[in-house]
């Protein structure tokens, strides 16, 4: 009798030397643990483990379908991968805009905080230098004027490397009553690119003094003597004319 040369794994015929000189043909097939071999007699006689009548043809196409269907999977994959990569940059993309615009939202946002205190900024230095020509040059004088002229109107600074700017208008008067005046003033703040206008309303307080006059004929009158004023202004209305 032959010897089997064992059982191995291969998807080709492979010729090995058996004892006594005997060739040995085995075919290692990948689904079965079959071999085939020469007796003495010369006959071909199927031997191994499980199904023996495999036919190693058959067996070869089916392991070419089953590779076949594998690498359509693997592109299936692929496209797969692709798709998912592609959703995550669009996501990844929404992401960084939203923060890009955040940013600009709350840039804009400070800027025009900025822009409405250097208005209301420049309002009340108005209304300073409207009290000091008022009680310097205005005390003694019955009928005030229609428009303040102040010192100083445009101030200028740099915040974290921009140059910032307040604007006061001229004080323009609104109303003269014996015991109180109201001036009108305009301060405006910039700050690139936000801009910002206030219109406010001031009210002096003040006490005026007279003196009697007598007359050539005797007529007694009252003539104006001088006036003080009693607070520094007072802000009685403020309105936006101007949004950032």
């Amino acid at each position: 009798m032959g010897h089997i040369c064992g059982t191995m794994w291969a998807s080709s015929p492979t010729v090995c030397h058996a004892g006594r000189g005997k060739i040995l043909i085995v075919w290692w097939l990948s689904r079965s643990n079959v071999g085939c071999w020469f007796g003495p007699t010369g006959s071909l006689t199927p031997t191994g483990m499980g199904e023996s009548n495999v036919d190693p043809y058959t067996v070869g196409e089916s392991s070419v379908g089953t590779m076949d269907r594998l690498r359509c999977q693997s592109g299936y994959m692929l496209v797969m991968v692709m798709v998912f990569m592609a959703l995550v940059t669009i996501v990844v993309i929404s992401m960084l805009d939203t923060s890009v615009m955040e940013a600009l939202i709350s840039r804009n946002i400070r800027d025009g905080e900025q822009a409405f205190q250097l208005a209301e900024g420049a309002v009340f230095l108005g209304v300073e230098q409207s009290y000091q020509v008022l009680s310097q040059n205005y005390r003694t004088v019955e009928i005030l004027p229609a428009v303040l002229e102040l010192a100083e109107t445009n101030f200028t600074d740099s915040v974290d490397g921009k140059t910032v700017e307040m604007q006061v208008s001229n004080p323009r008067l609104i109303e003269q009553r014996s015991d109180y005046c109201i001036y009108e003033i305009r301060g405006q703040g910039t700050c690139p690119p936000a801009q910002y206008r206030l219109k406010v309303q001031v009210r002096f307080d003040y006490l005026e003094y007279h003196s009697l006059h007598y007359g050539t004929d005797g007529s007694v009158s009252m003539a104006f003597s001088h006036r003080d004023f009693l607070d520094r202004g007072k802000i009685i209305r403020m309105e936006k004319e101007l949004q950032p």
